[in-house]
């Protein structure tokens, strides 16, 4: 079935795992077996590598005190309470399309992903804007010395993943 994940500027159709990063997804989609909603899944670390909320099939499964979440048919949102920061905002278009049109949000070792309407920005250092990803297992993985768009059947060569671990 089509679907379409929108990061940033970036479109992503039929990739499961969207966003590797430090051995682990990220931004991960799938399918609800009951009505075929797209479903999203994100988790959420700060840059020491504590978790901070976990979004699980478009529902805030955990978050700490210090943020708010927003779980509406249409909006995911997670806030800092203290500085009102967007850590993650996604949309939900209907049962096929999901936008995650901003946020700044770590992996698990410490990667720092920064989302916004016009770009994803990884790392500090790359920037993606405007691309289209098409089929494949995984759309970006990133790893330690290492950076690769659209991971197909097979998944991502181990050493790269040995090497983040």
């Amino acid at each position: 079935m089509w679907t379409e994940f929108i990061l940033g500027s970036n479109v992503v159709h039929n990739c499961s795992g969207v966003l590797i990063a430090d051995g682990s997804e990220l931004f991960y989609l799938e399918r609800g077996q009951r009505d075929d909603q797209l479903l999203l899944s994100v988790d959420v670390f700060d840059r020491s590598g504590s978790r901070l909320a976990k979004l699980r099939r478009n529902a805030w499964a955990f978050h700490q005190d210090a943020y708010e979440v927003t779980t509406a048919p249409s909006s995911l949102t997670l806030v800092a309470t203290a500085t009102g920061d967007v850590v993650l905002s996604a949309k939900v278009h209907g049962h096929s399309s999901i936008e995650v049109d901003g946020g700044d949000l770590y992996a698990a070792e410490g990667t720092r992903v920064q989302i916004s309407p016009d770009k994803l920005v990884i790392g500090g250092g790359i920037t993606l804007s405007r691309n289209t990803i098409s089929g494949m297992n995984s759309a970006f993985l990133i790893a330690k010395g290492a950076f690769a768009i659209g991971v197909g059947p097979g998944g991502p060569p181990q050493h790269l993943l040995a090497d983040a671990a």
